[in-house]
């Protein structure tokens, strides 16, 4: 790792914006923070109208669309880092995510991935199964937010509709699938961590203790 003056991306960063960090993220809200006017006019329009995309983003955050090739040079980056993110991608999204991830890289740089664990929400559902049978399902359902909202017939709602679904969870992993993905992008030392438990150099700048509960969080290593 660059000691001097490491390359850290914060994949898919939200409101996260730790400063050392290269916050992406490809909301519309960050294209409005980078337009000050445009921002300001949006602002007369009450919160209440639950239509519009998030406001309140930081100027510390690029925009880039991660599903598309990263705009970073191969071996120039030191860290990857993404949060409670990779779920929001479909199964070969994420897979080119993690090529990207591996080709940036430099050797012996680390990526760090935080996702919902499957296996403890199935196992919640079942647990809801015993006490609330006729709920479980719909709990589930809620909880994980698997399936695609339905389409409304209003421009306000498909307005929301847009932006908001990314919202949904696409794919959800166990720690064997999530492994699977990275060894086939070529990772190597692959581990799992707890909250504040890393190869990464002042990894609670940036960890979120709450995103560590029924979620898994494993490192790797390009060799």
């Amino acid at each position: 790792m660059n000691a001097s003056n490491p390359v850290k991306l914060n994949l898919g960063c939200g409101l996260q914006v730790p400063q050392g960090w290269v916050n992406i993220d490809s909301s519309m809200g960050v294209r409005l923070a980078k337009m000050p006017v445009l921002r300001s006019m949006l602002s007369l329009i009450p919160t209440s109208s639950k239509w519009l995309p998030n406001k309140e983003w930081s100027s510390n955050v690029k925009w880039m669309n991660i599903t598309r090739p990263f705009s970073y040079a191969d071996n120039s980056v030191d860290v990857v880092y993404s949060s409670h993110t990779i779920e929001h991608l479909t199964y070969e999204e994420a897979k080119f995510v993690f090529n990207e991830s591996m080709r940036v890289l430099r050797p012996g740089g680390v990526i760090r991935i935080i996702v919902p664990d499957f296996g403890e929400i199935v196992q919640t559902y079942l647990e809801e199964q015993k006490k609330d049978p006729a709920l479980a399902a719909k709990k589930f359902l809620t909880d994980t937010f698997y399936f695609e909202i339905p389409i409304p017939n209003t421009f306000s709602g498909l307005f929301k509709f847009y932006f908001k679904r990314k919202n949904n969870h696409y794919f959800l992993y166990d720690k064997p699938g999530l492994q699977h993905q990275l060894e086939n992008a070529g990772f190597r030392n692959i581990s799992f961590k707890a909250w504040g438990e890393s190869a990464i150099p002042n990894i609670s700048e940036i960890d979120i203790p709450e995103r560590f509960n029924r979620a898994i969080c494993i490192e790797a290593v390009k060799p």
